[in-house]
């Protein structure tokens, strides 16, 4: 945690990679959310798993963007759902 000079603290600032996933399947194909990854070489092309509402659809990594703060994450760091796995 960070002091500030104003007598306070500034809070701590949360980080995660995100990855941007065209859905491929299901009523929702072609449409695109972010989900957070902790996948190691995961790359734009790749095919995933991800959950979408009460079900795990098939998508494709459109765009990555690593170590984003809270502050400039495309969603809620909170709130994002995490990619489930990489299709080999």
């Amino acid at each position: 945690m960070i002091h500030s000079l104003a007598g306070g603290f500034l809070r701590e600032l949360d980080y995660a990679d995100f990855a941007k996933v065209k859905i491929l399947s299901g009523g929702n194909a072609g449409k695109v959310f972010w989900y957070t990854t902790d996948i190691l070489g995961l790359k734009v092309g790749d095919r995933v798993e991800v959950p979408l509402l009460n079900s795990v659809e098939v998508g494709i990594v459109e765009k990555i963007e690593l170590n984003l703060s809270a502050q400039v994450a495309p969603v809620s760091i909170k709130r994002a759902k995490a990619i489930i796995k990489k299709i080999v």
